[in-house]
């Protein structure tokens, strides 16, 4: 017999019938059939026929690898002239890298493999290679589609191949699955379902359960599937149940994934995709190092499975392993990616002395290759080493940023998570720009803070939480007038760049101007901004807004509706609602395939997140989100969003902060605004005449309007305020009184629909009015009407702040509308001063809102944080249900992708929604991470009162604009007014008194009785209703809740007669709310670990060392090395025996700042630490720190404060030491010294030891002694 090798191309379905029909010609010959193909083909049955068949032998065997040497072993057993049949070479040679189809499910990927794509040419070197080392006649089938068929005879017409094809009769070339793949590309969940009924009769019984199932996943019917495929387990074919273990899998079900895969491996190991969830699953369980050489042996070089190896063994850092198959990659793939990552594990593996070594080592490894991809991948990869492994901030953050040179790569978002890190602490920042260069060219680093986050801000929405990390690094890396000075700069060079590719005549280009232009939805949407809406219509927007845009016809018209919604929400002051659906374009835009359309709705997420965050405070991130978009809006020539919404709250950004702006620059920007908005013309000068205090021009301008409106809407509203600033501006005009009186119902009632203006609008008016010395209108009518519209604007103030989910947000929202507050409680205890009221209803009402004012001014945010969700854990049950949450939120997301109207018509998608709110409200009520963050409630005053002892005192004072007002509580007592100041003392000589203690040195002399003369005054100013009491009535433990506000007024300072206060009381605790009562603690006596932070070489450094070495208890409680071992210190102390931790160390205060300001951080050897490092403080009894100005807020700032006392005082613990200025170390020890050995609390131990030192160093300035205070929230 000639021996042959007939290749077989077939596109029919593979039979035991085909395969004997293909054999007739052999009979009385041996035959020996190797089938790569178990799902198709019951080789049992095969068996069993062939015995009909009169061959001389027939035999069967199933291969478990894919090495050629085991089928080699069969064939070196053969007769010579045995034929040999080899089916399913399509598994062995298909490329899985690249898939025909992709079903993408939310985050999820799940990849259909045709056989498209078969590698040609490895099959054909193994069929001349095996017919080459062989004496028989081989028959090669392989399943293949017509396109691949044509494809594989074209490619061997050069070879000695005898190529037969097997195609169904009068089959017209025409390829079903290709058919089938195209139709359900871009179908909605009916017509996929038709597409199904239509090829049902063209397709067996394992296909049909295939496109069943494909249907179900690719509209988000993950659930479907699982439970399809349960039901149909045993008839499966093993490519099915290996599918329902990739569900398992990604359902997070390991061990079901695991044990069906495990079973599939043990029949068939080559089934397509087994081997990388094997693996995968086996990590999953901690079982990979039990199976991972067994799936070797299958493929030794499927690169998948090779990739899963290298990581592992990278992540258990058992680098000979990783580098090993990272080699392997490299030989298989030719790729220098794998070549880099070797060569990095080596690094990790033995650290060259210095980071150039390791640097050059890799630069050498990819010298060669030209590929940009490359130098990215190197970028990242050097800056973690430069950062993980040498410590050098400065190098790392440089090759982190040359990642940005390709926009968008697969490191993007991680880079720009390391460069804010290294930017926003100030221990790496100060790496980065070293401190002299900062004193010499103080610009240069918050220049970079302010770069890096408009380099980084769109890069970090294609992190569905990545706005967290700039919050962060906002908050963290300087204060927020650092960042109102630099970022001015940032934006006018931002408007310089793009100033000539911006004109009005772009509206014609834009999507919403044409494609929408009469699109109804849209114009419901955008209905706010014309007419007027009752409470009543407003709420019923805010209930029906989900199926509202549910009626989309498709995802652009839904991105654009959801970005209008959110500012409906903007507008009528529902922050979080409008923060919500900011998120979700930004979750869509992370979803969707189409480029340009992701494009939109991550830039209508950003903007309209830009404008709430604004209008919500955060100028900074509101500011920079506006701006950062402006670019990108006119690349895809869509500017229309950024005229109607962001430039106008740009202009007022400009406009208030004219004094950050050159006249150039300020010139610039009028100009420009001018010309980009002239529809609206009117508006767009009355900004530019007040920032040029042009109030004759705003008089005649709007005045008209005023007198001769038809409609008091919110446009009129504004044209009102801005009509009656001018004439209150103006030193030739007159404030026509009779006018604003009598539209006092007509501003409430219109501003209305702009809850985002109305609270500063509103009390605009009340300040006027109250202050207004006009005698037409009596004291008591305008003090009425003053409180009227100071009680809606902190009703809107404080809704707003209830509906916010997080404290962060919250705390913007005091800050940003302190005056209103303030006014508020002036105003209040004029009128009970005044005694007017009607009735004792009327009265009760004011007492209850002048207790309400001084809680408003408390630090509520920290509380708040310290309170957060107590006792909320996340059970095995919640984990669970979040699952089952996040698997629906996926599903929804891809049915809603791709069905968009019908999704909401649907029972399907009706009862997901409802499950869906089911367990977002399970979540939101006990799951920490979903609960609101905990929200800060009055206490009743008599609440308090039983917490207190006959000897204890609360004292609170406010400097307000006008008056200090002052309120006071004992156990049986209630005291509030105005302090009736009796001494020439106001703000400036407090910041006078801060300067002279800030700048003092030990050289610098001073007259202490100047000095006591000074803050004598200073305690009559502040404190004489205090003083009065304490003098009266012997109190002995005193609670003082500071105006924060007012810069280094230690309660050590104040002075009663000719003695400091301190000296004559048991002890002084400082509060921030007096929420403290509430849930006070037992006092426990305060046992003090000690760690001592900073570099080796300070001065400071070693003296606190040589302090902790004179005391053999002191030496016994120092925690060494603290830094090196963050996460044991708890235990350290538990081995102490301590329940209070004393840390030694410089307070930072960051760059260019006042030098009043708080500290941000603590300087530790090579980092600075904020107090969010130190886990291991909660619980504690006392966290104690001897550090520059960690007990003051930063200048300006309140409860948006990120210094370290803010920080302290929201953690659970019981009591704080701080150090309100920059004190001296050795007098700060030898108090520390007195209260470690004193045995009370910490409070008392404190005031003990301030008088002992007192004592000993009569005469001495306070600066040496009086910045040490104890805190308590």
């Amino acid at each position: 017999m000639e021996y042959m090798k007939t290749l077989i191309l077939n596109n029919t379905s593979l039979s035991e019938e085909l395969i004997l029909n293909l054999l007739k010609d052999y009979k009385n010959y041996d035959v020996l059939i190797i089938n790569y193909e178990t799902d198709n083909l019951n080789t049992r049955k095969l068996m069993e026929t062939a015995k009909n068949s009169q061959f001389s032998s027939f035999n069967c065997y199933t291969p478990k690898t894919k090495n050629v040497d085991e089928i080699k072993s069969k064939l070196s057993s053969l007769k010579e002239e045995s034929i040999v049949c080899i089916l399913g070479l399509e598994k062995i040679f298909l490329n899985t890298a690249q898939s025909n189809f992709k079903i993408k499910s939310g985050t999820k990927l799940f990849n259909y493999h045709s056989y498209d794509n078969i590698n040609s040419m490895e099959l054909i070197s193994f069929i001349e290679n095996l017919y080459e080392e062989y004496n028989f006649h081989f028959l090669f089938l392989v399943q293949a589609n017509i396109f691949v068929s044509e494809k594989i005879t074209i490619e061997l017409e050069e070879y000695d191949i005898e190529i037969l094809s097997i195609k169904y009769e009068n089959d017209d070339s025409k390829d079903i699955e290709k058919d089938i793949f195209k139709a359900l590309e871009n179908t909605t969940y009916k017509e996929a379902l038709t597409v199904l009924e239509e090829y049902k009769a063209s397709l067996d019984e394992h296909s049909i359960r295939n496109l069943q199932v494909m249907i179900w996943l690719q509209h988000g019917f993950e659930n479907k599937a699982i439970e399809f495929l349960k039901e149909k387990f045993e008839i499966l074919y093993n490519s099915e149940k290996k599918q329902l273990a990739d569900l398992y899998y990604f359902d997070g079900k390991y061990y079901e994934s695991y044990t069906i895969s495990s079973t599939i491996f043990n029949e068939n190991p080559l089934t397509i995709g087994l081997n990388t969830l094997f693996l995968n699953t086996s990590i999953k369980l901690g079982k990979f190092e039990e199976i991972y050489e067994q799936v070797l042996e299958v493929d030794s070089k499927d690169v998948k499975v090779l990739e899963i190896c290298a990581n592992y063994f990278t992540k258990d850092r058992t680098f000979d392993m990783a580098i090993e198959y990272r080699n392997k990659l490299f030989s298989f793939t030719n790729e220098p990616y794998h070549l880099l990552l070797s060569e990095i594990l080596k690094i990790e593996k033995d650290k060259p002395i210095n980071g150039h070594i390791a640097e050059q080592q890799i630069s050498n490894i990819i010298v060669g290759y030209d590929d940009e991809v490359l130098d990215i991948e190197k970028s990242y990869r050097v800056g973690r080493i430069w950062f993980e492994i040498y410590n050098s901030p400065y190098k790392a953050y440089w090759h982190f940023k040359d990642v940005l040179k390709i926009c968008n790569n697969i490191h993007s978002i991680d880079a720009a998570k390391y460069r804010m890190k290294l930017l926003g602490n100030h221990g790496y920042s100060n790496k980065i720009v070293k401190i002299g260069y900062q004193r010499k060219y103080p610009d240069r680093l918050p220049t970079m803070r302010v770069n890096e986050l408009f380099n980084s801000l769109l890069i970090l929405t294609h992190d569905d939480k990545g706005y967290l990390t700039w919050e962060d690094f906002i908050d963290n890396s300087q204060t927020h007038q650092i960042w109102k000075k630099y970022l001015s700069k940032k934006i006018i060079g931002v408007l310089k760049s793009i100033d000539s590719k911006i004109n009005i005549s772009d509206i014609d280009k834009s999507i919403i101007a044409n494609q929408f232009k009469d699109n109804e939805l849209i114009k419901m949407a955008t209905m706010y901004k014309s007419i007027f809406l009752s409470d009543e219509q407003i709420q019923t927007i805010k209930e029906a807004s989900e199926p509202f845009i549910a009626q989309a016809k498709n995802k652009l018209e839904e991105i654009w509706l959801r970005y209008y919604i959110a500012n409906f929400f903007i507008h009528t002051g529902e922050m979080q609602l409008a923060n919500n659906h900011s998120i979700s374009l930004w979750y869509f835009a992370n979803r969707i395939d189409n480029k340009e359309t992701s494009k939109l709705a991550r830039l209508l997420g950003t903007l309209s997140w830009g404008v709430a965050q604004y209008k919500n405070g955060k100028e900074i991130e509101g500011i920079t989100c506006i701006v950062s978009t402006i670019e990108h809006f006119i690349e895809i020539e869509e500017i229309v969003p950024f005229l109607e919404d962001g430039l106008g709250i740009l202009n007022i950004w400009i406009q208030n902060n004219k004094g950050l702006f050159s006249n150039d620059e300020f010139n610039f920007f009028n100009q420009f605004f001018k010309r980009l908005t002239p529809q609206n013309a009117n508006q767009n000068e009355v900004y530019e005449y007040i920032a040029r205090e042009d109030w004759k021009a705003i008089y005649n301008l709007v005045g008209y309007q005023i007198y001769n409106t038809q409609e008091y809407n919110s446009q009129w509203a504004l044209d009102f305020y801005h009509y009656i600033l001018a004439t209150a501006k103006s030193e030739q005009l007159t404030i026509d009184f009779d006018l604003v009186m009598n539209n006092i119902d007509n501003l409430i009632n219109a501003f209305r629909m702009r809850k985002d203006q109305r609270a500063k609008l509103l009390y605009w008016f009340a300040d006027l009015i109250f202050m207004d010395s006009d005698n037409k209108y009596s004291y008591e009518e305008r003090w009425k009407i003053s409180l009227r519209l100071l009680t809606i604007s902190i009703q809107d103030l404080e809704e707003k702040r209830k509906n916010l989910k997080n404290t962060y947000e919250r705390a913007f929202i005091t800050d940003e509308n302190r005056m209103i507050y303030e006014l508020y409680l002036r105003v209040n205890i004029i009128l009970f001063k005044g005694k007017i009221y009607s009735n004792d209803i009327e009265k009760f009402k004011i007492i209850q809102n002048i207790l309400n004012g001084f809680d408003y001014l408390s630090l509520r945010t920290q509380k708040e944080k310290k309170i957060n969700k107590l006792g909320a854990q996340v059970t095995e049950e919640l984990e669970k249900i979040e699952k089952e949450y996040l698997q629906l939120i996926e599903e929804l997301s891809q049915y809603g992708v791709k069905n968009f109207k019908e999704a909401f018509l649907s029972e399907e998608y009706e009862e997901k929604n409802k499950q869906y709110a089911e367990l977002r409200r399970i979540l939101e009520e006990k799951h920490p991470v979903y609960m609101n963050d905990s929200f800060y409630e009055e206490v009743a005053i008599t609440i308090i009162q039983s917490k207190m002892k006959r000897d204890e005192i609360y004292y609170q004072y406010i400097d307000t604009k006008i008056f200090i007002c002052y309120l006071v509580i004992t156990n049986d007592f209630i005291d509030f007014a105005f302090i009736n100041n009796k001494v020439p003392f106001d703000k400036e000589d407090v910041h006078n008194l801060a300067h002279q203690i800030q700048t003092f040195t030990k050289s610098t002399k001073y007259d202490i009785k100047e000095i006591e003369e000074s803050y004598n005054k200073l305690s009559l100013h502040y404190f004489e209703p205090l003083l009065e009491h304490i003098t009266s009535n012997k109190y002995k433990k005193i609670y003082i809740h500071h105006d924060l506000s007012l810069p280094f007024i230690s309660s050590n300072l104040i002075r009663l007669s000719d003695k400091w206060l301190v000296e004559e009381v048991d002890s002084i605790v400082n509060l921030t709310n007096r929420h403290y009562f509430f849930d006070k603690k037992s006092n426990t006596r305060s046992v003090f670990s000690i760690a001592n932070l900073g570099k080796k070489s300070d001065l400071q450094f070693i003296e606190a060392n040589q302090w902790i070495s004179r005391s053999e208890t002191r030496n016994l409680k120092n925690i060494k090395s603290f830094e090196n071992n963050l996460s044991s210190v708890a235990n350290k102390m538990t081995s102490n025996k301590t329940n209070s931790l004393l840390i030694i160390s410089h307070g930072i205060q960051g760059t260019n700042q006042n030098i009043l300001t708080g500290a941000l951080s603590i300087e530790g050897e090579g980092k600075t630490y904020t107090i969010d490092d130190f886990k291991f403080i909660k619980g504690l009894e006392c966290v104690a720190f001897i550090s520059c100005s960690g007990g003051s807020l930063s200048v300006g700032e309140y409860e948006t404060s990120n210094t370290i006392i803010s920080s302290i005082l929201s953690k659970d613990i019981n009591s704080a030491v701080l150090c309100r200025w920059d004190v001296f170390l050795e007098p700060s020890l030898k108090i520390f010294e007195k209260i470690l050995e004193t045995d009370r609390n910490i409070d008392e131990s404190l005031n003990i030891a301030i008088k002992d030192f007192l004592l000993q160093n009569r005469g001495l300035h306070p600066v040496f002694w009086a910045g040490i205070e104890i805190w308590k929230n």
